[in-house]
Formats: structure tokens, C-alpha cells, sequence
């Protein structure tokens, strides 16, 4: 498995990766001088590839290794990985392996609510990022256009959500 530490960026040394930057790649090697975009298909074709923090705490998670831009990470591949990990900071690469951080308190002891309404954000604006851009393009539906004024409405509702004591409005597909 492969286990590539500590991206920086680099300058062009080989005659491919003058030609990568020319046509506007940042050239970026490990700990060990190995050139990123050459080392991709280092990687197994079949595995989880985790990009990692210097605290080895997980920030990215693909099977498709080309997606990444490990500037400042490591990143390396496991055979499999929990439906649980997410990359949001509750979860780290160790020995091969990625497990829950130890310095993150368990989910139970973690404000759910406050979880909830991060997640439900993210869910607005992903919404209306999508219906904003078939706007701004011309291109929207009548439909669409009054899905995205009931998206921004329901995301202003959301965000004056108590998450002491939370009434969770509807939102627009309810």
C-alpha cells in the first residue's frame, strides 16, 4: 500500500514535469522527492485513497487518486474504510488504517443538534449553488427558479434554529 508523506512544491526537474508545468501543473513531492503526478499510478486501481494532515488527521477520502492535490498532505491507500469516516476531523490515518481520532470526543458526547444543523446547511447550499448557477446561466425552469427562493428561504430559517432547543423547519422537497 502506498504511503506517500508531507507534499510540497517543488520545481520541474525531468523533461515531463517541465512540460506539466508549462501547461500550468504546481509540481509537488514527498518527503523522498517523489514527483506526484508520476507517482499516481503507484497507486492500486482497486483502493481507498485517504489525503491526510500533518496531525494525520483525514481531510480527503476517493478511490480515484487523480482528484487529489496533496499541497501540505500525505496521502495514502487502504483497502477498505467504515461508512462512518468522514472528513471532518473525527477520524485519522494510523499505520496503515484509519480510525477514530482519539482526540475527538465520541459522537454520542458530541451536540447532535449543532451536527444536525451543519449538515442540513450543507445541504442548502449545495441546493442552491446548483439552481443559482441554472439562473445565472438562463437556463432555469420556472420550477427551479421558485425551488431556489424556497431553498433560500428554508436556509435563513435554518440558520435562526436554536440548537438548544431546535424546531427544524421543513425543508423544500418535505
Amino acid at each position: 500500500m502506498m504511503d506517500m508523506k508531507n507534499f510540497v512544491i517543488s520545481s520541474p526537474e525531468t523533461e515531463d514535469e517541465e512540460f506539466l508545468a508549462k501547461h500550468g501543473a504546481i509540481i509537488l513531492r514527498d518527503e523522498h522527492g517523489r514527483e506526484w503526478y508520476s507517482s499516481q499510478r503507484l497507486f492500486g486501481t482497486n483502493t481507498v485513497k485517504i489525503m491526510y494532515d500533518s496531525d494525520n488527521v483525514v481531510r480527503s477520502i476517493t478511490t480515484d487518486v487523480s482528484t487529489l492535490y496533496p499541497h501540505q498532505h500525505s496521502v495514502a491507500e487502504v483497502e477498505e474504510i467504515s461508512d462512518e469516516v468522514d472528513i471532518f476531523g473525527g477520524w485519522i490515518y494510523s499505520d496503515g488504517y484509519v480510525v477514530k481520532n482519539p482526540s475527538q470526543p465520541d459522537a454520542e458526547s458530541q451536540p447532535s443538534d449543532e451536527s444536525e444543523k451543519l449538515r442540513l446547511r450543507a445541504l442548502a447550499d449545495s441546493e442552491i449553488e446548483w439552481l443559482q448557477d441554472a439562473v445565472n446561466s438562463g437556463i432555469a425552469t420556472e420550477e427551479e427558479s421558485v425551488l431556489l427562493d424556497k431553498w433560500r428561504e428554508y436556509r435563513i430559517q435554518l440558520m435562526r434554529v436554536d440548537t438548544e432547543n431546535p424546531i427544524w423547519p421543513k425543508t423544500p422537497n418535505d
